[in-house]
């Protein structure tokens, strides 16, 4: 049963980051910089499950990491929601926060610096929900998926 528990995580891990690649490389749309974060918690997932799927060791404490990860998802793929349907503001390096420049070589510069891709823009929706709305319930799904499994096996 330990093996089923990280076999999932690795499958929709990996199904999540193919699918986030295959949407930046072959439909191009370029991820900004929260949805390049929102990747991260799978890249661990997929590490940690490997590394149990060779190793068998260290189940209930991997195990419990893998919980966080798919917390830590839900948590950065929410706010990245929320800033897209401006409840809260996210400043950093895919927002504008220059209100004039004192000369073209700084307007230059800070062009060469700025993504194309902001973050508080939805670039893909499907009915009415983005990316990062299906990247949160995909989180909350799976963690509902795993608790479950994992208390009703009690390993």
């Amino acid at each position: 049963m330990k093996i089923i528990f990280f076999t999932y995580s690795l499958f929709v891990s990996s199904f999540a980051i193919l699918f986030a690649f295959y949407y930046q490389f072959f439909e191009n749309y370029p991820p900004c910089e929260l949805c390049i974060y929102q990747r991260i918690p799978y890249f661990i997932m997929i590490c940690i499950a490997l590394f149990f799927l060779i190793s068998k060791k260290f189940y209930p404490t991997l195990s419990l990491l893998m919980i966080f990860l798919f917390i830590s998802s839900a948590t950065v793929s929410g706010f990245h929601t929320g800033v897209e349907l401006e409840l809260w503001n996210f400043k950093s390096a895919c927002t504008n926060n220059v209100t004039k420049f004192e000369n073209i070589d700084q307007l230059r510069s800070f062009l060469d610096e700025v993504p194309i891709t902001k973050c508080d823009q939805v670039i893909w929706d499907y009915k009415g929900i983005s990316m990062a709305g299906y990247n949160f319930i995909f989180s909350i799904v799976n963690l509902t998926a795993i608790t479950i499994f994992k208390m009703k096996t009690r390993l």
